[in-house]
């Protein structure tokens, strides 16, 4: 394993312990409201697709090019870092939906409710996990 993915892993794997202490804490302090104003359920909502929409432009803005720049050089240390910073940033917009799930059982909407935030954060750091592209093969030429 590289050890580049070996800090994102690290990474993930704290950020994934962290959505299981917010739940955790969530339920140890949430109040039950009546109420708890379907308003801003619906503005954190609509702030969480804004927020998921904003993880798959950055990932096609900084680690595709990424990427593609390191199957070419892989030595390119410009591009590892760019690759890097983009999953960074994306592991951290993962955790924000897992925070607004997080307000929103502190705000006292019940946990039926907001334990979809928790879902797709998680869903979304599992699936985002680190790859460093492979190398591509020199082309041969066997008759020339």
């Amino acid at each position: 394993m590289n050890p580049q993915t070996t800090v994102l892993n690290l990474i993930r794997a704290a950020m994934l312990m962290a959505i299981g202490l917010y739940m955790f804490i969530g339920e140890k302090i949430a109040v039950d409201r009546l109420s708890a104003s379907p308003v801003v359920f619906q503005a954190i909502a609509a702030i969480t697709i804004m927020t998921v929409v904003a993880l798959f432009v950055l990932r096609r803005m900084l680690v595709l090019p990424a990427v593609a720049t390191l199957q070419a050089s892989p030595n390119d240390a410009r591009a590892l870092g760019r690759w890097r910073a983009g999953y960074i940033v994306s592991y951290a917009l993962c955790e924000a939906l897992a925070l607004y799930g997080f307000a929103l059982r502190v705000l006292g909407f019940p946990f039926s409710e907001v334990v979809l935030f928790y879902i797709a954060s998680v869903g979304l750091l599992l699936y985002y996990r680190p790859q460093l592209p492979q190398p591509e093969p020199l082309a041969s030429n066997p008759s020339m």
